[in-house]
């Protein structure tokens, strides 16, 4: 009796596993075109560009185009020597000022004397020409993304990579891939042609990435 209806429990979470793989894939179908019109747009997924870039000034206006989701503030990349420790802290154009800025007694997001530099073109620029190491805060102000990301780290982080990518673009959708910073890793990009609400973005991304692990079994979701 108890094994059955420990069977029987079983068998109704394969159930439901397989009832919100099936709910994702139809949402995300359903996302996949809109009709403006009375043309098909495809809703997520697409080239980066066409053609390469050739001026600086065109470079810094892909670079803006592809990475600038929230335009009011943006990350800098910080190294200590002396305590070997690094990260990204938000620019604000107050940090260590005397008598403004209370670091690191007061976080930057507690802080009321917040001045944060937006992403322009000349951050972008001494980002591109290695002058400093910038980052982006991949959610707007409403709840939206351009883009969505995903970090492969670990010894089989290229196969992972490739089962991610296999299985986007089955679902036609374009990921571009590039090399992490520690030369460790990867990171997979899919560049949405309008603002997608982060929620479905992120449902974008677990649907893919458990489609991947269908496809290899190794993919460590650490």
């Amino acid at each position: 009796m108890s094994q059955t209806l420990e069977q029987l429990r079983k068998r109704l979470s394969e159930i439901d596993k397989e009832r919100t793989s099936v709910a994702n894939e139809i949402l995300l179908l359903e996302q996949t075109v809109t009709v403006q019109n009375n043309q098909v747009i495809k809703s997520i997924g697409r080239p980066a560009r066409t053609q390469s870039p050739t001026t600086s000034s065109d470079k810094v206006g892909l670079f803006l185009e592809l990475f600038r989701c929230r335009e009011s503030v943006y990350p800098r990349r910080w190294e200590n020597p002396r305590t070997n420790k690094q990260g990204y802290s938000p620019v604000c154009l107050n940090e260590w000022l005397r008598g403004v800025c209370e670091k690191p007694k007061i976080k930057c997001g507690e802080c009321k004397q917040q001045a944060f530099e937006p992403l322009n073109e000349t951050a972008a620029e001494k980002h591109l020409k290695g002058l400093s190491t910038i980052g982006t805060y991949a959610i707007k102000e409403n709840d939206t993304a351009i883009f969505l990301a995903c970090d492969f780290d670990g010894n089989g982080w290229r196969n992972d990579i490739a089962a991610y990518r296999q299985v986007a673009e089955s679902f036609g959708i374009e990921v571009a891939v590039e090399r992490s910073r520690s030369g460790q890793g990867g990171h997979a990009w899919i560049f949405f042609e309008m603002p997608l609400q982060a929620r479905e973005a992120r449902q974008l991304g677990t649907l893919i990435l458990s489609r991947a692990q269908e496809l290899r079994h190794q993919i460590d979701l650490k």
